[in-house]
């Protein structure tokens, strides 16, 4: 079930103006039959039954528009279901109301006869109906006028209106991403974090209710992970008071101004996202598992976005990792001793991961017990690679004989969409430059997407 909360408590506000407009449509029908004459039974229900079906058809034609919201896909699916799940259970219970209890209610409070309008009332009726006579006699242009105000209403609502679906106008946290060069130990970053941390106050002062930093990575939707997996990373984030001077999108322009950063510090802030997590809102995709080809149209991509208005904190999820050592395979050698390149991936892999010798029978069941090298051994290269290597003839080799060891850079993590490696741009947008996700989204796919069209399936390009 659904809980009440900002989502199910819209959802009801919205429900309760359709609601109060069919107990209106109906008791309004009721009372001109009482102020006709008859009985008050007869009229509820001479009222009712003439209601019944435009009171219904609104209902319906209400429920058929919520209803596309149930297959909304994704992580708004999973929030806005409450939204048409509420509406039409609010519309069940009102039909219920309109055509059961109100009658009642309305047969057993007046006799026929006793109604009587104010005179300001009478008059108004009198105009109205003047009005929709003269109305009725042109109701081909009537119809006209009205088309022509729907159309412009649907062109205007395309091509002028911003669609966001959760503005974030303001925030309650700011955050201060710091990424400091890679290999810096833990106690610089550390310190970075300190230092950025007592600034805070003095710069937001009293707009401020605390501030908080976590070390070690930069996922600020997971702030409080058990563990980290970088060193030379950590964020702050600086918590603003309800009733504050400015918004969190102004601090931050304040803080990017007036924080003394450490000359080899790089930061990023940005506000703390209101509602579901739907990532940023600029967010360029480039995939293609040749390296060169994804990296380099990654940096064509990253110098576009640059350049686009509004867009501010571009960053790429291609960060980069420690250094780290590829046994790239000599397969002339390989031929010559006759070895496998199964036999070396499984050498390596039981290294490492060891190799399966016995079952135990333990008091929490069976245990399997594993023999690989110790913890020292795995971190020496050198050791590595004298580590032996059986050929097929029975005599051994030394690892280095047959693989060519190369140091290189890494990433810190390997992304990939549908199998592919990707390399994914985002950035936010500056609240005061009158640009949306959807207008850049527009612009990308107008200007940028075109250029790389040609190098499909290998290169791909695409907003996500």
């Amino acid at each position: 079930g659904a809980t009440i909360n900002l989502i199910t408590l819209f959802a009801l506000v919205l429900a309760i103006g359709i609601v109060v407009d069919d107990a209106i449509v109906v008791a309004e029908r009721i009372a001109f039959f009482l102020e006709k004459g008859l009985e008050p039974i007869e009229a509820a229900i001479q009222g009712t039954k003439e209601m019944s079906v435009p009171v219904i058809g609104s209902s319906l034609t209400t429920v058929l528009a919520f209803s596309p919201m149930f297959m909304l896909g994704g992580m708004p699916g999973k929030f806005a279901w409450a939204i048409p799940a509420i509406v039409i259970l609010t519309l069940i219970v009102s039909l219920f109301e309109c055509f059961f209890i109100l009658p009642s209610h309305l047969a057993s409070g007046r006799k026929a006869g006793e109604t009587k309008k104010a005179a300001w009332l009478a008059r108004m009726e009198v105009r109205y109906e003047k009005l929709l006579n003269s109305l009725l006699h042109h109701g081909g242009k009537v119809c006209l006028v009205f088309l022509a105000l729907f159309v412009f209403s649907v062109h205007h609502a395309a091509t002028s209106m911003p669609v966001m679906l959760f503005p974030q106008d303001d925030s309650d946290a700011v955050f201060v991403k710091v990424r400091m060069p890679l290999g810096t130990p833990i106690e610089r970053t550390e310190a970075a974090l300190r230092a950025l941390e007592k600034q805070v106050p003095e710069i937001v002062g009293g707009d401020l209710e605390g501030v908080t930093a976590r070390v070690g990575h930069l996922e600020v939707e997971r702030s409080m992970r058990n563990q980290g997996s970088a060193e030379h990373e950590g964020f702050l984030t600086a918590y603003l008071t309800n009733e504050r001077q400015y918004s969190a999108h102004e601090w931050i322009e304040r803080l990017r101004e007036d924080l003394a950063v450490p000359e080899e510090a790089q930061i990023v802030l940005e506000p703390k996202r209101i509602g579901p997590p739907l990532g940023k809102p600029v967010t360029v995709h480039v995939s293609a598992d040749d390296a060169r080809t994804r990296l380099s149209a990654a940096n064509e991509v990253k110098s576009y976005l640059e350049g686009l208005p509004g867009v501010i904190d571009l960053e790429s999820d291609d960060k980069p990792g420690m250094r780290q050592v590829d046994l790239r395979l000599d397969y002339e050698g390989l031929a010559l001793k006759r070895i496998s390149v199964d036999t070396v991936a499984r050498a390596i892999k039981a290294s490492f991961f060891g190799v399966p010798i016995s079952d135990l029978q333990g008091p929490k069941g069976e245990q399997r017990i594993r023999v690989r090298f110790d913890k020292g051994a795995r971190t020496d290269i050198e050791l590595l690679l004298a580590m032996p290597v059986r050929a097929d003839d029975g005599r051994t080799y030394a690892l280095r004989d047959v693989v060519i060891p190369v140091e290189v850079d890494a990433l810190a993590e390997i992304h990939r969409r549908e199998g592919v490696r990707t390399t994914t741009l985002t950035s936010r947008i500056e609240p005061r430059s009158g640009e949306t996700a959807t207008s850049l989204a527009k612009r990308i796919e107008k200007e940028l997407l075109p250029r790389y069209a040609a190098a499909e399936p290998e290169l791909r390009v695409f907003v996500g």
